[in-house]
């Protein structure tokens, strides 16, 4: 039961993504991310998709929702962010930035990114039933915690550890 939800919320990720990407954001200023990029985000996830799948333990299938809420809420946040933000700030600062280069936030991109955890929250309460509503609740609002506090780990990683890199048609 739960491993097809497994697939279910991958295919969820996958879906949200290819289509965001493709159908509202690609523009002349946004290139779409590439396979290594996506087989890196959602890898560690599907390896705690097999633990699940052998130790039939829950921990690991919210341990693998959460990798996800958090992947697609940095991919979500760069997304818009590249396309509709204004300004770009330093997410240790907060002071302006120049746009393209890596570990940069925006607003509209951090509520992108806190948006789609959220979502992602709701998919894991309508795939995950369980007997006690309120722990389905509580599961959907730690879920869109940890996927939000991801999307900012990995902008504080790009700004401070990441190589950095500057997008050329930003």
């Amino acid at each position: 039961r739960m491993s097809i939800t497994g697939y279910i919320f991958l295919l969820c990720f996958l879906g949200i993504t290819t289509g965001v990407e493709h159908l509202i954001i690609r523009t002349e200023k946004n290139d779409f991310r590439t396979g290594g990029q996506v087989i890196c985000n959602s890898l560690p996830a599907l390896l705690l998709l097999c633990l699940f799948y052998f130790s039939k333990q829950e921990k690991y299938f919210f341990m693998y929702a959460c990798l996800l809420a958090s992947s697609l809420a940095d991919s979500m946040a760069s997304a818009f962010g590249n396309q509709y933000a204004k300004k770009i700030y330093s997410v240790f600062t907060l002071c302006e930035m120049e746009r393209g280069v890596s570990g940069g936030i925006s607003v509209i991109g951090t509520v992108a990114g806190i948006l789609t955890a959220f979502i992602m929250g709701i998919i894991y309460v309508i795939c995950c039933p369980q007997t006690l509503w309120r722990k389905n609740i509580l599961n959907a609002a730690r879920l869109a915690f940890w996927g939000t506090l991801g999307m900012m780990i990995d902008s504080m990683l790009g700004i401070s550890l990441q190589r950095k890199y500057k997008c050329l048609v930003c």
